[in-house]
């Protein structure tokens, strides 16, 4: 389902997010 899709795929984004923001604080 479409809607079980998104729950699942948003905290993914949100992981990803934070990891590109980790990593630039870290090379920062």
């Amino acid at each position: 389902e479409p809607y079980v899709a998104e729950l699942l795929r948003t905290p993914r984004r949100q992981a990803e997010r934070l990891n590109a923001v980790l990593a630039g604080a870290s090379a920062g």
